[in-house]
């Protein structure tokens, strides 16, 4: 059995002509964190501990992103933070484990991904062609799905991407799978297989 999560496809994709980037990916080698990514990290943690999440050694940063942090906690508030799911799948006569953290999950109802970015503008859907949305839905049986975007620019500012599950998700989870396969059986690589 092999295993795959939204953020492989996604770096598969994004890495497609760099072949030592694509074995890096395969055996989990740590990425290091950047400055950036570390302030989105900062954010969402901040956003789990105002909805009652304990982090150890963490208190909420109060900067200028407060208010940000504030609205979109009135949008999370009560849901589950880094919720575990996982589901088999058989595509083309082999079993794919496929798992991922969804980063809030209010009660059965909808899940919510935050996202930082440099910049994002109003109708951008950003995260159109992430599989992410399409993965966390079919794994959870939920049918609604919002990213909520944090755009440095602004910080008095948000935005949501919504999507909602239909008839094609699975179809489309298995295109993504297949091209990404191609991409890495083009450099003599595979899914990373389930220990």
């Amino acid at each position: 059995m092999r295993k795959i999560s939204a953020s492989l496809l996604n770096g598969i994709k994004y890495n497609r002509n760099d072949k030592s980037k694509l074995e890096e990916l395969i055996v989990g080698k740590e990425f290091k964190t950047t400055k950036e990514q570390q302030k989105g990290i900062n954010f969402e943690e901040d956003l789990a501990i105002m909805n009652g999440n304990l982090i150890k050694d963490k208190k909420i940063e109060d900067d200028e992103w407060l208010t940000n942090k504030k609205n979109i906690f009135n949008i999370i508030k009560g849901s589950e933070w880094q919720l575990k799911v996982e589901k088999v799948f058989n595509i083309d006569n082999e079993d794919f484990l496929i798992k991922g953290f969804c980063d809030f999950v209010k009660k059965d109802e909808i899940i919510y991904d935050i996202k930082t970015t440099k910049r994002y503008c109003e109708g951008d859907m950003k995260f159109f062609s992430s599989p992410q949305h399409l993965i966390y839905m079919e794994l959870t049986g939920i049918e609604k799905f919002q990213y909520i975007i944090n755009s440095w620019e602004d910080s008095k500012k948000f935005y949501i991407e919504n999507y909602k599950k239909n008839k094609n998700n699975l179809d489309l989870i298995i295109q993504n799978i297949r091209f990404c396969r191609k991409i890495l059986l083009e450099n003599d690589l595979d899914f990373p297989i389930v220990e």
